[in-house]
């Protein structure tokens, strides 16, 4: 056998990203984490109210709700846009940064508020 042919066998590493987590371990964008997120915001007809609030249909939302359809990449950014940080650590809670960013983001939200009210 040669060196190429042993070469050609051997299976490639999984790529990582940039923080080092090997892609395609299974924390899907759109797994556990996305229902949750608006199961707790919204516990009883969620689909109805995440689609007033980025302007889709109820029946599609539901589809993403019920795992049958993932979002396009239009109605992901009006969900970042709406929900914020939060919204992305529930989708993915793994990234030291971002629960860091989204920390920070309430803190300025909760100081805007007290600042309001004072």
């Amino acid at each position: 056998m040669t060196i190429l042919q042993h070469l050609g066998r051997q299976t490639s590493p999984k790529p990582t990203n940039v923080s080092g987590t090997k892609l395609g371990t299974g924390r899907g964008f759109f797994g556990p984490g996305f229902v949750r997120f608006f199961r707790e915001l919204y516990p009883q007809g969620g689909s109805k109210y995440l689609a007033r609030t980025i302007d889709r249909s109820p029946s599609t939302t539901k589809k993403w709700l019920l795992q049958n359809q993932k979002p396009d990449a239009d109605s992901m950014c009006l969900m970042i846009e709406a929900y914020g940080f939060d919204f992305l650590v529930a989708l993915m809670p793994h990234l030291d940064w971002l629960r860091e960013a989204a920390l920070h983001d309430r803190k300025r939200r909760l100081l805007k508020e007290i600042e309001r009210i004072s």
